[in-house]
């Protein structure tokens, strides 16, 4: 079994969106050639880039694999149920990684071996790190218990079911690592034909299906900030990560 299996749903059809996934692909380029990480792939792209798509991946991880499905709902729980990683993260084609991706990355998966009950770390986005990053130490103080990682990263954790208080995403899966056999579990146990919707619907159906079972585990955020900056979001949401990640 891989460390961490990190899954990618591609649907590229232009020549804007191929230049951002590259430029996004090569900041997490660290944690991809780490050898103790599998890199999935399904590539619904379009005829002209799919095999330079593919060219582009194989000069980073040689050995990645591409997995064939329709539909990104579909691909998505097919990512989660091919991957063999103990953690799992989503590489998205518009979120690029703001800081050392490996570094960062070994950082969540140490503090996730020292506590067995922390189902996920996010790395960014969400309503907590998008509030000023002074007033989430304030105010995570108080109901989080860092953990000390090193001199540069610490993770802050409570309890999964305080995320539905403050109406987030439970299961936060493309700005997270997340503990892999859980992920599985809860995507085979679905039963639902979910079509063709959004992967909001997706994880807004999970974390409400299963919200006993996550409840009782641990969400982690790491020092409180985001390390993502999501290009393909609208503009009022770029601006609030420029604040963080320049902050």
């Amino acid at each position: 079994m891989k460390k961490l299996s990190i899954l990618s749903p591609l649907k590229i059809t232009n020549q804007k969106q191929f230049d951002l996934f590259n430029r996004c692909l090569k900041s997490y380029k660290n944690i991809i050639q780490n050898n103790d990480v599998e890199f999935l792939v399904v590539n619904e792209s379009s005829v002209q880039f799919k095999n330079e798509i593919e060219n582009v991946i194989s000069e980073i991880k040689p050995e990645f694999k591409t997995i064939e499905e329709k539909g990104f709902v579909n691909s998505v729980r097919t990512l989660i149920k091919k991957s063999t990683g103990k953690y799992v993260m989503f590489f998205l084609d518009d979120v690029e990684m703001v800081i050392d991706s490996e570094k960062i990355c070994l950082a969540v998966l140490k503090s996730m071996e020292i506590n067995e009950d922390i189902f996920q770390v996010k790395l960014g986005g969400g309503k907590v790190s998008n509030t000023p990053k002074t007033n989430n130490l304030n105010k995570f103080s108080n109901t989080h218990k860092k953990i000390k990682i090193n001199d540069e990263f610490n993770i802050w954790i409570n309890q999964t079911k305080n995320e539905y208080y403050v109406n987030e995403y439970v299961i936060s899966q493309w700005n997270s690592i997340m503990r892999g056999g859980v992920i599985r579990d809860l995507n085979d146990r679905m039963g639902i034909n979910l079509g063709n919707s959004s992967w909001d619907y997706f994880t807004v159906i999970m974390s409400r299906k299963y919200k006993d079972e996550i409840g009782v585990t641990y969400t982690g955020w790491v020092n409180l900030r985001s390390f993502l900056y999501p290009w393909g979001r609208s503009p009022h949401q770029i601006n609030k990560w420029m604040r963080l990640v320049s902050s």
